[in-house]
């Protein structure tokens, strides 16, 4: 009777619990239910990216930027106390999404989202966007009065020291979406085989590490 009374206990309460205003879940449940602090935290992060990187026209630490106005020791004390953590809580908010993506996905599909979201993105950004920067550089350092289409070649043609401030070819602002491409790409073979511990095979599912690859 106690056995037939617990399941049934058991049983009502995996039916009505999300009724309770979801405050008691099934692990199952619990595991797909989407992270809204990581969202919280990459959104504000992100959104600190607009203004850190508008004061940097007025630094007083001698940074060079694609255009300079003076010094600002207010604004550049915000740079200052914003620049040693506010990336890296983006890798590591990164990170944790990559984690549990690959929960969720197998590699072949982990690697076309990151192609989609990141990739596509990043090339796009290098046509359209970079290339811009680096010639508002180039007029405000070097005095350029050339044409688009010839600045747009120079800047696919030549390498210095990829900073852009001098015209020529650098992933500007977008090293970051590089970065976390190159990352989640040369990295996803071991993560996901540690995050599976070996117990699945075939393609996405790696018994090894090198199996996501053929």
């Amino acid at each position: 009777m106690e056995i037939k009374r617990d399941a049934y206990l058991v049983q009502f309460i995996r039916k009505h619990a999300l009724g309770l205003g979801g405050c008691v879940m099934t692990q199952k449940q619990e595991k797909g239910t989407r992270k809204h602090y990581i969202d919280n935290l990459r959104n504000f992060t992100i959104l600190l990216l607009f203004p850190v990187h508008t004061f940097m026209i007025w630094n007083d630490f001698g940074s060079r930027f694609y255009i300079w106005q003076g010094q600002n020791k207010v604004l550049s004390t915000l740079i200052v106390l914003v620049n040693p953590w506010f990336m890296p809580l983006l890798f590591v908010l990164a990170g944790m999404s990559a984690r549990y993506a690959l929960e969720k996905r197998t590699c072949k599909e982990f690697a076309a989202q990151r192609v989609w979201k990141l990739f596509i993105p990043f090339a796009g950004g290098m046509l359209f966007l970079v290339p811009f920067q680096a010639l508002y550089a180039r007029k405000f350092f070097g005095g350029y009065e050339g044409s688009l289409p010839d600045h747009w070649k120079y800047f696919f043609t030549h390498l210095t020291d990829f900073s852009g401030y001098d015209g020529a070819f650098t992933p500007g602002h977008l090293w970051f979406i590089l970065f976390l491409l190159l990352i989640s790409m040369i990295t996803l073979p071991l993560f996901h085989f540690l995050l599976m511990g070996g117990r699945r095979t075939g393609w996405g599912r790696c018994q090894q590490p090198g199996s996501c690859f053929w």
